[in-house]
């Protein structure tokens, strides 16, 4: 099968695997009635729900300096109140609607040229934004691994020994980038493309805010947990890890469904439901309402801003003309 042929199919694809997600999905939950729902999240401790909301803030937070050293990158001097806006809008949106290149990539585009961006720096930040989750996912996963390799093993289903070789070919992947950063300050190949790497102090704190943003996810999680059973935070990045990569899989919208069935499946001794439907609306639905909300104040105010501005531009021109 051709390149074309596979850009053809792809969505096809796509559209089959998230069906089946969401089949099996609707196969593990369906067991579980509205009253068994309502009296889980009822059990939902206020104190864990208020630090599941502070970590899903400093989650954001620190999902915005991602944007901030990708545009410092590019040599642009845009305020940071403006990147964090744009930050996290798109990021908010896309993180439930899924299929980020079209959801957040779409809102970043249609901000980030009202403050001058071209469409190749916009093109360069999403590419940023995805390298900095990707790294700050395998950063956090060997590290995860490194501390509780026998729940890893448990749960895989594999020995030990392989789950401590997974785990340091996981901390390999940001450290060797940051080192390919250090010594190449030119572009790197990759495939058929050619990436330009950032200053290496970019990269290290690229991957931190990486590592950060993901330690933040799984403290929110943690929490709700926290709420029905004792469990460590290590088996809940474990769980967590597995559901994201299941629900990038999937390509269902905000990993909808699969997220829940995979971290019951996966810690099957915690009543998981409630504590993880309140972590969705927590770190999903709550900041998709207030991005969306924000999203559209600004187009409002933009286009109440625009006919004032042509108005004004077109009284000047008057005045010229008659003074003239």
């Amino acid at each position: 099968m051709n390149l074309a042929s596979l850009k053809r199919w792809l969505p096809w694809i796509s559209f089959v695997v998230m069906a089946i997600a969401l089949a099996w999905a609707f196969h593990v939950l369906h067991r579980y009635s509205l009253a068994d729902i309502s009296r889980s999240l009822h059990e939902m401790k206020t104190r864990r729900v208020v630090m599941a909301g502070f970590f899903t803030l400093c989650s954001y937070a620190t999902l915005t300096l991602g944007d901030l050293l990708a545009v410092r990158t590019l040599g642009r001097d845009l305020a940071y109140r403006r990147i964090a806006l744009t930050a996290f809008v798109s990021l908010s949106l896309g993180h439930t609607l899924g299929f980020a290149p079209f959801s957040s990539g779409a809102v970043r585009y249609r901000l980030y040229t009202r403050w001058g961006l071209t469409a190749e720096q916009i093109a360069k930040i999403m590419v940023f934004s995805a390298a900095t989750v990707t790294f700050g996912e395998t950063g956090l996963a060997g590290l995860a691994l490194t501390y509780d390799p026998a729940f890893a093993s448990r749960i895989l289903g594999i020995p030990t020994g392989m789950v401590r070789m997974l785990s340091l070919m996981a901390l390999a992947i940001p450290i060797a980038y940051v080192i390919l950063a250090a010594f190449r300050q030119h572009r790197v190949r990759l495939f058929r493309w050619w990436v330009q790497l950032p200053p290496w102090r970019i990269a290290a704190m690229q991957v931190v805010v990486g590592i950060a943003n993901f330690s933040f996810v799984c403290a929110a999680l943690h929490q709700t947990l926290l709420s029905v059973a004792q469990i460590d935070y290590a088996a809940v990045y474990a769980a967590y890890l597995l559901a994201n990569i299941a629900a990038l899989a999937s390509h269902a919208p905000g990993g909808i469904g699969v997220i829940e069935v995979v971290i019951i499946k996966v810690l099957p001794d915690v009543d998981a439901l409630g504590p993880v439907l309140c972590f969705r609306v927590i770190y999903f639905l709550i900041p998709f309402a207030v991005g969306a909300t924000v999203f559209l104040l600004t187009e409002i105010h933009r286009r109440i801003a625009r006919p004032a501005a042509s108005q004004g531009s077109t009284t000047g021109r008057t005045k010229r003309t008659v003074s003239g």
